[in-house]
């Protein structure tokens, strides 16, 4: 589940890759 910045669709605004874009983790959302 995402529960910090964003989820695995709005992470790549944030310069994630499919997941919460705060600590960038891959293919899921942390």
């Amino acid at each position: 589940m995402a529960i910090l910045k964003g989820d695995s669709n709005n992470n790549k605004l944030n310069g994630g890759t499919g997941s919460d874009s705060l600590f960038g983790f891959d293919g899921k959302d942390t």
